[in-house]
């Protein structure tokens, strides 16, 4: 039976782990490791000492060196449960292991000479705690790699742990924190945890009893989420590698859930509030907490649909916007807008009362309460900026005349022709000889297709971009041929929606005559 659970042990250098836990169980608040190597023994010493409650005779004879023995089976503030700790020290196969404790005025040294045989002797002087000792014969080169192994061993198991655990003087313990834009710290009985959103399909996750780790890893245990809990419900099980999983564990888990749909709602508000207030400088930090916030509301649709009326959604121009408010928008305008920066087509919406979002996973969060084509407004919106008066060349009365006339042909009604710079800041339309706008000054939707035809039904305003290579080479000439020029800037307006032979047809004898 010893052979079997020394065997049970897979890596022997988690006897750390159980010492330190023996220690903690015993109400130590610091549990001090120190490993060093003998030179000229060639052999490595490692030393656990702790300061608490030690032990008496009674308890060395029947619980140290007796399997199964543990008192703690029923007590939820202690780690042990199954008797076996001490034993895992043996999974090392030291050559000798003297153990230093005591209790009620009585101090003790056990002597384990490489077996689970012992030998007991009875100490004049005083020993705080107890201190256990370890010789094991190791040949020089393999010495770094078994100090490396310790260190790693008891950072993995026992970072978390609510006791000081140093190594070599070197305190290893960790803050309970999460990697995750968004997190809170929750407490309920016996626990604490720490619970953050993440964009990771497979989130890490840690859970630990007073500290000392049951497992962790990365798994969806809870979609959304990153955790790390410790927790009195939380039990090791035999083969120290999982968690029992019984109703104890399911109030954990609940403490967890019940975080992710309160407290976090809260902290993810406040969040949003302080990037608004930031933005554009806090973009990537919105786009990083938009992200994960994406996968822990797709994992909880009730959550989504509470807090659909809620001012959440950053905006360039319309502050922070519930969902309800951009899907009613969205169904009016046949499309939902996002951008990266601000700027003269975010402002033109701004002044329609269409509300543009800041950054693109916005979007994403979106999509899970409605269904919208969405664009980023920049790319699919355009404002040219009509040139004042003082800029337009001589008589371009006479050709803005003919060109409505030339675009009457097509049965198009324009309420006038104006040249406009299309070069503004984050414009998508230098490349583009003219647009059409519906109404002065309205932004114009390239998604919108038959933009020209439109202008049958309002009599808009045709621009003309003033520094574009056609248009610049017809006003080059209006002096002398100002028909052909009217002619050219008509027939490359309609060209966008493709030209009718006929109405060319028709434009060309006007033009003849």
């Amino acid at each position: 039976m010893f052979e079997n659970l020394v065997d049970q042990f897979s890596d022997p250098f988690t006897f750390y782990r159980e010492l330190i836990q023996n220690a903690m169980d015993a109400g130590s608040n610091q549990v001090d490791v120190f490993c060093e190597y003998d030179e000229q023994a060639e052999r490595v010493i490692v030393t656990v000492a702790d300061s608490g409650e030690g032990m008496t005779e009674k308890v060395i004879d029947e619980q140290l060196t007796r399997l199964f023995s543990s008192t703690k089976e029923h007590d939820m503030t202690k780690i042990g449960k199954f008797g076996i700790g001490f034993v895992s020290i043996f999974a090392i196969q030291p050559d000798c292991v003297v153990l230093d404790t005591g209790r009620d005025g009585a101090f003790w040294r056990v002597v384990f000479p490489g077996t689970t045989q012992y030998l007991l002797y009875r100490l004049q002087h005083p020993v705080e705690g107890t201190s256990i000792r370890l010789f094991k014969r190791l040949p020089a080169v393999a010495w770094p790699e078994f100090l490396r192994r310790s260190e790693d061993t008891i950072s993995y198991w026992c970072g978390y742990s609510e006791t000081q655990v140093s190594f070599n003087g070197r305190l290893l313990n960790k803050e309970l924190a999460v990697e995750s834009p968004c997190s809170v710290e929750v407490n309920g009985p016996g626990t604490r945890a720490v619970v953050g959103m993440s964009a990771d399909p497979l989130p890490d996750f840690g859970m630990y009893n007073h500290g000392l780790t049951l497992k962790q890893g990365q798994d969806a245990l809870l979609p959304g989420l990153t955790f790390r809990i410790k927790s009195n419900y939380l039990e090791h099980t035999l083969t120290r590698d999982n968690v029992i999983i019984d109703v104890n564990y399911h109030k954990a888990m609940a403490i967890l859930n019940g975080a992710a749909e309160n407290q976090l709602v809260e902290a993810f508000a406040a969040k949003l509030k302080s990037l608004q207030r930031r933005l554009p400088d806090g973009l990537e930090e919105l786009e990083e907490l938009m992200q994960a916030a994406k996968a822990w509301l797709q994992a909880r649709p009730k959550l989504l649909k509470r807090l659909a009326n809620r001012p959440l959604l950053p905006t360039h121009h319309h502050g922070l916007i519930p969902l309800s408010l951009l899907k009613s928008k969205g169904f009016l305008e046949g499309a939902i807008y996002y951008d990266l920066v601000s700027g003269p087509v975010t402002e033109a919406l701004a002044r329609e009362d269409i509300p543009v979002l800041w950054g693109q996973a916005a979007t994403e969060v979106v999509e899970l309460f409605c269904s919208r084509s969405f664009y980023q407004a920049n790319q699919v919106v355009a404002c040219p900026q009509s040139l004042d008066k003082s800029q337009l060349p001589g008589e371009w009365n006479r050709v803005e005349e003919s060109m409505r006339e030339y675009l009457r042909l097509g049965e198009t009604r324009l309420g006038g022709v104006h040249l406009a710079d299309f070069d503004y800041s984050g414009s998508c339309v230098q490349g583009l000889a003219c647009l059409a706008e519906s109404k002065a000054g309205q932004a114009t939707r390239l998604f919108q297709r038959g933009i020209w035809r439109n202008l049958t039904i309002y009599p808009g305003r045709l621009l003309l971009n003033h520094r574009h290579t056609l248009v610049l080479q017809a006003l080059d000439k209006y002096r002398d041929f100002p028909e052909i020029c009217a002619y050219a800037l008509s027939k490359a307006a309609l060209l966008q929606d493709g030209l009718p032979q006929d109405l060319e047809a028709k434009m060309l004898k006007r033009c003849w005559s």
